[in-house]
């Protein structure tokens, strides 16, 4: 129907300023309202039926729709509003589900590059690492062997490592591992030895494939680091740094052969999860499209 907006009645000139609306009237009382409006003289109502009269009127069929559903009875509304309520509900909870599964992957995605670039961390340095409880660095080492430079680099890697001929000198420190996305590496670095007065010892290596973000599905690159100081002030400045960068720390034992085992346990999860997200995902365009 077309209603006039302007306050008088019974004017219905093509000048009027007119609004098209739609009503939905119930059954029994559908006669009586349009009466009323038709009395009222300001509504013009609109044939929306005169193209399918004129198609009649030329002899030209219409296709019929294969399937018509029929309009559910107004009793049964409330039954179906409670229908939809439990379906949208359930499908809350089966993505609910679904996030915490694919974080769950990319937690054990980082921590398996985690224990391959610090299997070449460790290779490739000549350091002995020791766990928490003995932490006993040489006076040498506290007096700046270890020193980097402002860009968190080290200025003389001879010095803050063992050095080939001198295998009786070892540095016994802690050490922290984690993922970092790449762009927040350079501010990292160069505050963590600005934090601990270069007494740290940072390596650092790229992700070779990006990894998702398991909240907003983007793919992000980032590397992994590993960071070694002496002391639990210095431990605990360099949590802090990194709880300020976003970065995840991974416990990554000192043992080959336990990062080996942890490696392998890893490798056999990323496998059984990305079955159960694959399968979790078609079972939820099954359970939508039953509800469709």
């Amino acid at each position: 129907i077309v209603i006039e907006t302007t306050p008088e009645m019974g004017s219905l000139l093509r000048s009027e300023d007119m609004s098209l609306c739609q009503l939905f009237l119930q059954a029994e009382t559908a006669y009586g309202c349009v009466s009323e409006l038709g009395e009222l003289g300001i509504v013009q109502f609109k044939d929306v039926s005169y193209f399918e009269q004129e198609m009649k009127r030329e002899g030209l069929n219409t296709a019929e729709l294969m399937t018509n559903p029929e309009a559910p009875i107004p009793r049964d509304m409330v039954d179906l509003e409670a229908t939809y309520e439990n379906l949208e509900s359930e499908l809350r909870e089966l993505n609910t589900t679904l996030e915490v599964l694919k974080r769950n992957y990319q937690e054990l995605r980082e921590l398996q590059y985690v224990l391959i670039h610090v299997e070449d961390f460790f290779r490739d340095s000549s350091l002995t690492v020791m766990s928490d409880e003995s932490r006993h660095l040489p006076s040498q080492a506290a007096h700046g062997d270890m020193e980097l430079n402002h860009f968190g680099q080290p200025r003389d890697v001879e010095h803050g490592v063992q050095a080939e001929g001198r295998a009786h000198s070892r540095y016994y420190l802690s050490y922290v591992a984690g993922v970092l996305p790449r762009e927040r590496l350079p501010g990292f670095m160069r505050l963590l030895w600005f934090a601990c007065r270069g007494n740290i010892f940072i390596r650092h290596a790229e992700v070779d494939k990006p990894l998702y973000d398991a909240h907003t599905g983007l793919p992000v690159w980032k590397v992994v680091f590993i960071a070694f100081f002496q002391g639990e002030q210095l431990k605990a400045k360099v949590k802090k740094i990194c709880e300020g960068y976003k970065a995840s720390l991974y416990p990554c034992s000192e043992s080959e052969e336990d990062r080996r085992i942890i490696s392998l346990g890893v490798s056999s999860r990323l496998q059984d999860l990305d079955t159960v997200i694959s399968l979790f995902c078609v079972c939820m365009c099954v359970y939508v499209k039953v509800f469709q």
